[in-house]
């Protein structure tokens, strides 16, 4: 649920309460209990560090996110989107 609030502040431009809200998320011990979310949290933090101008911490997510997700067995959107956005934040 929290990742789900945190998306719904990224899109009406709460950034810094969603990463607040996502950081909190994946730090948390047992996140991992929880795959996809924990990896949909890791692609909207860099998105949202992205938003905030801020590359370092963007990459670092996108790169999580396409370690966790990057061999699906079906291709995701979001695994080409973080791909192509890691690309340019090199």
């Amino acid at each position: 649920m929290l990742v789900i609030a945190a998306e719904g502040l990224l899109f009406t431009g709460e950034v810094a309460r969603a990463i607040e809200m996502l950081e909190s998320f994946v730090r948390h011990p047992y996140s991992w209990d929880q795959p996809i979310l924990s990896a949909r949290a890791r692609f909207l933090l860099g998105r949202a560090y992205e938003k905030q101008n801020d590359p370092a911490p963007a990459a670092e997510y996108y790169r999580q996110f396409v370690e966790q997700w990057g061999e699906a067995s079906r291709p995701l959107s979001e695994v080409r989107e973080a791909r192509d956005r890691l690309g340019a934040l090199r």
